[in-house]
C-alpha cells in the first residue's frame, strides 16, 4: 500500500490549535481511506508533518498525538520541520524542493533593509 503523506504550513504562533486541525483531517484522510471487511473497519493514518514559515521561542520540535482507546494507548509524534534551518543548498542536497517557495520567510526579518 502507497505511503500517505499530509504535510501542512503554518505562520502563526503556536497555541495548539493546529494539533486539533491535523487529527481532524488525519481522520478524515484515514477515513476515506478505510476498509470494512467483516464488521472490522481498518483506517490507516497519513504520515503527517508540519511547516513553520515562521519560527518563534515557542516553536516546538515536534508535537503528539496521544489517542487512549478502551483497547490501549498510541502515542506518537508528528515532526515539525522549520523553513529558518534550511539553507538553499540543504534544500536542493535534500531533495526539498517543495521549500523553495517558502524560501523567502527565511529572509523576512531582513525585508526593510533590503
Amino acid at each position: 500500500m502507497p505511503r500517505k503523506y499530509h504535510v501542512e504550513c503554518e505562520s502563526s504562533l503556536p497555541d495548539g490549535r493546529i494539533t486539533i486541525r491535523l487529527f481532524e483531517y488525519d481522520a478524515q484522510i484515514a477515513l476515506d481511506e478505510g476498509e470494512v471487511t467483516e464488521e472490522t473497519l481498518t483506517v490507516t493514518f497519513p504520515n503527517t508533518a508540519v511547516l513553520y514559515l515562521r519560527t518563534y521561542q515557542k516553536t516546538p520540535d515536534k508535537m503528539k498525538y496521544v489517542i487512549v482507546t478502551p483497547g490501549g494507548t498510541v502515542k506518537y509524534d508528528i515532526p515539525i520541520m522549520k523553513v529558518q534551518k534550511y539553507s538553499l543548498d540543504d534544500i536542493f542536497e535534500k531533495r526539498l524542493l517543495m521549500l523553495i517557495p517558502f524560501y523567502i520567510f527565511s529572509h523576512e526579518n531582513s525585508f526593510p533593509v533590503m
